[in-house]
This record gives C-alpha cells, structure tokens and sequence, in this order.
C-alpha cells in the first residue's frame, strides 16, 4: 500500500509501469556498460526531489549552479588526463571522504574497478581509523576528498596522518589551494556530485592511458538478472 516512485530511463520500460509515478531522467540512451550518465542523472534527480520536498535554498541554488560547475570541471580535462598519469602504476586505490561526499564514494570505487581493474576500497574517516588505518602504506595509493563544510577538519586531519607516516595522498578540494584538482564550491550537500563527475574522468582517462575500453569492462554486461 506504500507510494511507490520509478526512476528510469525510459519512460516506457517495465520499472516505470511497477509505480504510482514514474520520473523520466531524460538523458537519452545509456550504452555505457558503467552508467555513468545514468548515475549522475539519477543522483540530481534525488536531489531536485529531495530540494522540493524540504524547501531547502542549499539544494535549488545548489542545482542552479551544478551545470556550470561540471562544466568546469569537463573543460579540464586535459589537466585531469595530466593527474590520470601519475595513476599508471597504481596497483591499489584507497578513498577517503566525510559527510555528503562519502554517501558517494562506493560510485567513485566501483568506477574505478570497473574501467581501470584498479583494486579500491573506501572509508569514512572515522571508520578508516577504526581499523582500516592499518592498511596504509606507501604502495597504496590515497585519494582525500576534502569538502569544505563540517567534515573538513578530520579530512585534514587525516592528511596529516597520511603525510607523517610518509604518504602523499591525492588531494582533490574546493578549498585547499594546494590541492592537486580543485573544484568550484557549491553548498556542502550538492558538492559531492562535482567529486563523482571528476573521478568519473580521472577513471575515463585513466582507463584509455592503459589501453582499455572504459565502455566495455571485461567480463561485464549492461544488462544483468538477479533471481
């Protein structure tokens, strides 16, 4: 008896019919095995959703902003196959975020496994130092997300760490000018879909430098059926 809302990408698709309402992402056909058009498409929708339904001004001026801010981050993309470089040899990826940006961060690990069969993993900060901290060592590699807002000081923390036990991580910011990609600052809830859109071109490129088909990982399909 519960309201039921689909979200697909087409609107006449078997999902779409399941529910009292159906919300269209509209972006066109994804052919992409990783989705990753589908995702981030999905992820604004939620958040145009979740803007009406509260009122919030964070999440509607968020998302007046969002496109240029992706398109800020798209026209860099030279830059960030620069970055993707430095990647090459990187046998195992380890990403650490707080607050909004860690909701996200399982999109950012698995694209990175699917298109670069990078091994990654990712942790809040405080979980990271539950237990998983025993894991760092210098032939891993570590991304910090370091979001301006309530998470950042154990962020920074968190570098510090990493840097007194002789690990630079991989810094991408919209703050820290010494970081090495910054992104524009949006309201701390929104920010986190610029940081999914940067790993999905850092793996994009990535995923080219080493010769693969980023559209077509290795034993995957686009359409799979769970029983």
């Amino acid at each position: 008896g519960a309201l039921v809302v689909t979200i697909t990408n087409d609107p006449n698709s078997p999902l779409s019919k399941l529910g009292d309402y159906n919300l269209n992402l509209n972006c066109g056909e994804e052919v992409s095995v990783p989705a990753t058009k589908t995702f981030t498409a999905e992820a604004v929708l939620l958040a145009y959703l979740a803007g009406k339904l509260t009122a919030s001004d964070d999440i509607i001026n968020g998302l007046d902003k969002l496109p240029k801010c992706v398109g800020e981050i798209i026209e860099n993309q030279d830059k960030i196959e620069v970055l993707a470089k430095k990647f090459l040899n990187t046998k195992e990826v380890i990403i650490l975020g707080r607050g909004y940006s860690a909701a996200l961060m399982d999109e950012m690990v698995l694209k990175m496994k699917e298109t670069t069969y990078i091994n990654s993993s990712c942790y809040s900060v405080p979980d990271f130092y539950h237990g998983p901290f025993a894991l760092a060592e210098q032939s891993k590699t570590f991304i910090l997300i370091n979001n301006s807002g309530k998470g950042q000081k154990d962020v920074e923390d968190a570098k510090k760490r990493l840097l007194d036990i002789e690990i630079k991580p991989f810094v991408v910011s919209d703050f820290d000018s010494s970081a090495d990609f910054l992104i524009a600052k949006l309201p701390e809830c929104m920010s986190a879909l610029l940081y999914v859109v940067f790993m999905q071109l850092l793996v994009l490129k990535l995923s080219s430098l080493k010769g693969l088909n980023p559209d077509m990982p290795r034993g995957l399909k686009k359409i799979t059926v769970t029983k």
